[in-house]
């Protein structure tokens, strides 16, 4: 049955064991905006955008990185040294706020002339559609624009389980179906920890 099926995958990536599991972490996963699975975005991926829609630095968030103003962003590879420059988050807001639009192109390109990703540092985003918290479809340029500065988190989930069951009292549930409930919950919670960390570390909020 299909319901078995979402039941035995939950239970892999909320213990952690199994092909489920494994792919879960390598964000092995296919899906819309088209935009983001083809560039290879990973969750936990995070960018700074400025006024003019054009990414300042990017990060890479995992549940084990707490986030807060003293958090360092990738702001620039060096090559010269063959590493990458940071700034933190605190000193980024700063600039862009005092500045709007902040990035300048580097007159050398450093990067030894690799060809630019989608979604590095210096491009924008294409104009995709997302949906807002009370379900209407808006389109990302909307969102960006009139805004000094945008901090975008991408998080890949599993569209399959269900978050809230297994918070509920499990009144009126078999003990099994409750069970596979609650490991829908803990599994689709492990895929939005990078997303409930960074809140914490921006407002303070504990879950």
């Amino acid at each position: 049955k299909a319901s078995d099926n979402v039941d035995k995958k939950a239970w892999s990536s909320a213990l952690g064991v199994g092909r489920t599991a494994r792919a879960e972490a390598n964000d092995s996963y296919t899906g819309n905006p088209t935009e983001i699975v083809e560039n290879g975005i990973h969750s936990g991926f995070i960018t700074l955008l400025d006024s003019e829609g054009i990414i300042n630095a990017k990060l890479y968030l995992t549940d084990e990185v707490y986030f807060d103003k003293s958090t360092e962003f990738m702001l620039k590879f060096n090559g010269f040294q063959r590493k990458w420059e940071f700034e933190t988050f605190d000193n980024l807001m700063k600039t862009i706020t005092k500045k709007g639009t902040a990035y300048e192109k580097p007159k050398k390109d450093n990067k030894d002339n690799e060809e630019n990703e989608k979604y590095d540092i210096g491009e924008t985003f294409d104009d995709f559609i997302l949906a807002d918290k009370e379900g209407n479809a808006v389109n990302m340029h909307s969102i960006v624009q009139g805004n000094t500065a945008t901090l975008v988190v991408f998080l890949r989930v599993n569209p399959e389980y269900d978050l809230n069951e297994g918070k509920e009292s499990g009144k009126g549930k078999k003990g099994k179906s409750y069970m596979n409930d609650v490991a829908q919950t803990v599994a689709m919670e492990k895929q939005i920890e990078p997303l409930k960390n960074l809140e914490k570390g921006i407002f303070g909020k504990k879950q």
